[in-house]
């Protein structure tokens, strides 16, 4: 039967295993810029198009998170147009794994009992002793999964295909968005970025929010290196960039 101590100790050590926290996110983020192309400015001119898709095909969360996007575009100063008419294009990517399980077992140091107890000594007299049992250690099972969720945008000229070139082979892709699928021209890619969050959360829809504002909060910068970002659970821009969820 586990005692008090030793339940609190598994409360501790599960905490201690879940990466986020109960009031932060943690993401690791990199931002990469174009050497060759310079990021267009917020001008009307600079219109851009936003193409979604994941790794499940969902097509309801890609509308939502491509609304998300567009809303966030028009606040930089973007103006979103459709993909035919648009002069850029910022495809985004997202997804999350099946998750990764780790369990063991964790030594928990029980100190021993402390007592104080009033003997007789050999004069007839009362006085208080105090001792301590011994100490043991118990071995406490734990068990906990990770899950990776990643979100991944790109800004690229809205350029045709070359007619000369084969469409790329997708026989091997995964289900979903079949515009998102397609290769990038890796002379059109003007910045990119990827975000990526490890924790015990499988609410990927709620996570894509924090994700996005940690893009965003470095569009057409570029990292040096990776950067981790904490982001609070319940933030007011999370909030609400919930909100803006309506379709482009």
């Amino acid at each position: 039967m586990f005692s008090t101590r030793m339940t609190l100790s598994v409360m501790a050590l599960l905490a201690a295993c879940t990466f986020a926290g109960c009031s932060q996110v943690e993401l690791e983020f990199n931002a990469y810029q174009s050497a060759k192309k310079s990021f267009p400015a917020s001008a009307r001119e600079n219109t851009v198009a936003v193409v979604v898709g994941s790794e499940k095909g969902e097509p309801l969360l890609q509308e939502e998170v491509g609304g998300k996007i567009a809303n966030l575009l028009r606040e930089y100063g973007y103006l979103v147009a459709p993909k035919e008419e648009a002069r850029y294009v910022l495809s985004c990517w997202f997804g999350m794994d099946s998750g990764k399980t780790y369990s063991g077992v964790m030594p928990v140091y029980q100190p021993g009992e402390h007592y104080t107890s009033r003997v007789r000594t050999s004069g007839g007299h009362w006085r208080s002793v105090s001792y301590t049992l011994p100490g043991y250690t118990e071995y406490v099972p734990y068990s906990y999964t990770i899950y990776c969720k990643y979100l991944s945008l790109t800004l690229h000229d809205n350029t045709p295909a070359d007619p000369g070139q084969p469409e790329p082979d997708q026989s091997n892709q995964p289900e979903g968005d079949t515009a998102q699928q397609k290769i990038i021209a890796a002379e059109s890619i003007i910045w990119r970025c990827s975000c990526v969050n490890a924790d015990d959360s499988t609410d990927l829809r709620w996570r894509i929010n924090h994700m996005l504002i940690a893009s965003f909060d470095y569009l057409g910068a570029d990292t040096p290196r990776q950067k981790t970002i904490k982001i609070g659970e319940e933030s007011k821009r999370v909030k609400e960039l919930v909100s803006l969820r309506s379709p482009q």
